[in-house]
């Protein structure tokens, strides 16, 4: 019998650590293609020949040589001669004289001497003569030999979960059968004698919950997972439960609930007079303290506890990646990094996994919001999308904190705020109008601003950014208590939909507001004074919603029009605009 089990707790990396250390793969399997999908492919997948296998036509047309298209002109078309036709699986194995010209369907091999292929669309045809209207230049319309995928080329690792994608790379290159991980036996034992199957489910009755649910965990990891229990509260009952479950010959064994220190709480008692091998037997998170691993000689056991919602959190943690590992199956991809755009709450001293909902704006992925930190609810695990992993401490995590994010569902779009562009000729105050309406807005909106000039400083010349800009750094950023700021030196200059993606998503803005680009089609109030132009009154600014002048005579009819000193109806009027039009023009 092992010595009892260390009531020490591991923190939940060193309980990572420890089973990642000593869990094997198991072993592999050949099944049909047909039966692959949502496996994990055990061998790599290599080109076994290029893709395409040989020259090819990427379009319905005319095989032709380009030299005796050249001369083609509307006016005087070349008449070729149609000596054939080429199709895939069915090619044209002559080769091609001057003056002619064979019919070629898309994916059909290049016959030899042609070197380009006209669309069916730019040619006539006068029975056995195609005529061409138009130069064609050499390799037009031909796909290389190669070109996709070259001969020996790495193509799909092992450890990837098959998909559509992955079946069709397999068929592309003959592999059926493919070489799969087998799929995990797991024995799952549910402790309690309050608990009742849920066919037997009814109010007041304790439903073994997470037997259902662990089994369901087990399965969208590619396991087969069998139940056994519940088990009664008594030492031979579960004993004989849990060597029941154990004949099975499982590759890995659960128990759910009777782990902690109560009277009735009789897993470890159990498992030591098993033989259990501890590796540890807490850990320090919050939900899940409970939890354990060992071996019963070559056998892993996984001790979770007994609350559902605390035994999912822990098979998210560890059982789930160990059920990866032994598949081969690599998990780096299935972790996203993520921007906290809210406070999350964490424990003084120990580390908290927690239900979010996330969002993804601009190509980046946004905590938007912490469900209720409870194990014991099921509403708000039905609402979050995603976990994280929260160290311990004595404030809650801030906004703006950077994140590894485990997704559970896709996380939806989010609109980008709304943008109004304020734009005129140099001189006419639209910098004054927008730092008053800024002022007014940011009351109660988070307003972001893009500004757009031929030049600006933001740094002094002989201070230290300067400095490393001149020197050729391509980026400098620079950070203070109170402000950061980011200098780069683009190759080119940044269009407004690339600055508009670089607003931070944390921020969580309600309205951008712009400065300048009056030709990208925003939506746009334009500033004026008299003697400048009225941009609003030329053609190519239909995009201008109102505008500012000290000069209403001249405004177009039917544009709204406001004074310069009228910054009470212009708010109304951004205010009332900012949930109708879009971020760009329509």
């Amino acid at each position: 019998m092992s010595p009892p089990p260390d009531k020490t707790m591991v923190e939940l990396d060193e309980a990572k650590r420890r089973w990642q250390a000593t869990m094997t793969t198991i072993d592999v399997e050949q099944v049909a293609l047909a039966d692959a999908l949502g496996r994990v492919l055990r061998a790599p997948l290599r080109s076994r020949w290029p893709l395409p296998v040989h020259d090819h036509s990427a379009m319905d047309g005319y095989a032709v040589r380009e030299a005796d298209v050249r001369g083609a002109t509307q006016a005087e078309p070349i008449s070729l001669a149609v000596v054939g036709v080429a199709a895939p699986g069915h090619p044209w194995t002559t080769a091609l004289a001057a003056g002619q010209a064979v019919r070629i369907f898309t994916g059909a091999p290049i016959p030899a001497g042609v070197d380009c292929v006209v669309r069916q669309e730019e040619v006539g045809r006068e029975g056995d003569l195609v005529l061409v209207s138009a130069p064609v230049e050499r390799g037009n319309n031909i796909r290389r030999r190669g070109e996709d995928v070259e001969a020996d080329a790495l193509l799909v690792d092992a450890g990837v979960v098959i998909d559509p994608d992955v079946v069709m790379a397999l068929a592309s290159f003959g592999c059926d059968p493919v070489s799969v991980s087998r799929r995990p036996r797991v024995a799952i034992v549910t402790c309690g004698d309050e608990l009742v199957p849920v066919v037997d489910a009814a109010p007041g009755r304790v439903v073994d919950i997470a037997g259902p649910t662990i089994a369901a965990c087990c399965r969208r990891f590619g396991a087969e997972p069998r139940c056994f229990g519940p088990a009664a509260d008594e030492l031979d009952a579960l004993r004989r439960t849990v060597e029941e479950a154990r004949a099975s010959a499982p590759d890995l064994l659960i128990t759910i609930g009777g782990a902690s220190v109560g009277d009735r709480d009789r897993v470890a008692p159990v498992l030591d007079s098993l033989g259990l091998r501890w590796e540890f037997s807490r850990v320090r998170v919050k939900p899940g303290k409970p939890t354990g691993f060992g071996w019963l000689d070559a056998l892993p056991v996984f001790v979770l506890p007994g609350n559902p919602g605390a035994a999912k959190v822990v098979f998210g943690q560890l059982v789930g990646p160990a059920l990866a590992q032994m598949q081969g199956r690599r998990l780096a991809d299935e972790v996203r990094g993520a921007v906290v755009s809210v406070p999350l709450a964490r424990d003084r001293v120990r580390a908290t996994v927690l239900e979010v909902h996330a969002s993804e704006a601009a190509g980046r992925l946004r905590v938007d919001a912490q469900e209720a930190n409870s194990s014991a609810r099921i509403a708000p695990r039905l609402r979050a999308n995603a976990s994280l992993v929260v160290p311990a401490g004595d404030e809650p995590l801030p906004a703006g904190s950077v994140v590894e994010l485990a997704l559970r569902r896709p996380a939806p779009r989010r609109a980008p705020p709304p943008v109004l562009a304020f734009i005129g000729s140099s001189g006419s105050g639209k910098t004054t109008v927008l730092a008053r309406l800024i002022a007014a807005l940011s009351a109660d909106l988070k307003v972001g601003v893009i500004k757009h000039g031929r030049h600006f400083d933001l740094d002094k010349p002989g201070k230290d950014s300067d400095r490393f800009r001149a020197a050729g750094a391509a980026v400098v950023v620079m950070a203070s208590p109170d402000l950061t700021a980011t200098l780069e030196q683009p190759e080119r200059p940044a269009s407004f939909a690339e600055l508009l993606l670089r607003l931070p998503p944390e921020l969580d803005l309600d309205l951008v507001l712009v400065e300048g680009f009056k030709y990208e089609g925003l939506r746009s109030v334009e500033v004026h004074r008299e003697g400048r132009p009225m941009l609003c009154r030329g053609r190519g600014f239909e995009h201008v919603v109102a505008i500012v002048t000290d000069s209403p005579r001249l405004a177009p009819p039917g544009l709204p029009c406001y004074r310069h000193d009228q910054l009470v109806a212009l708010e109304a009027m951004v205010r009332s605009l900012a949930d109708e039009f879009p971020s760009t023009s329509a």
